[in-house]
Formats: structure tokens, sequence, C-alpha cells
């Protein structure tokens, strides 16, 4: 549970609220390049690092079909 300064859940207004302020000055200051949900840190956090071992997977299969997420590099095809 994420909690307030009073240590009290978050509505989810205000949870919105704190993510979205917490988003802009990430963005502000380059410490993100582009925004993301609240829902995507346990795919990003599995994508950028060894996800299997970081979610305790027993099975690299499942990480790979339900969590990394990493775009793939193409080339035009002309």
């Amino acid at each position: 549970m994420i909690c307030n300064s009073k240590g009290q859940a978050y509505t989810s207004s205000g949870f919105k609220s704190m993510w979205q302020k917490a988003m802009n000055k990430a963005l502000e200051n380059d410490v993100i390049q582009e925004r993301f949900t609240f829902r995507g840190l346990r795919p990003k956090a599995a994508s950028d690092h060894d996800g299997t071992k970081l979610l305790a997977h027993t099975d690299a299969k499942i990480t790979k079909k339900y969590y990394l997420r990493k775009a793939i590099e193409v080339t035009p095809s002309r």
C-alpha cells in the first residue's frame, strides 16, 4: 500500500494527482523521457533488469510472455 504523509491510504483522485505531479517533475528534470503509468512499473522493471529473478518467477518464459515490453528496433523495408 502506498500511504500519504499521514500514513493513510490515498484516495483514487489523490493518488492520480500525486502521480501526475511526480511524472511532471521527473520529465522536467530529465529523469525520464516519456510518461508511464503506475501499473507499468512492474513490467518496466522486468524489462530493464533480469526480470525472472526480480519478479521471483521460476520460469523465464512467464516473465518474457507477460512482462517484457521493450520495443524492438526494425529497419524500414524500403
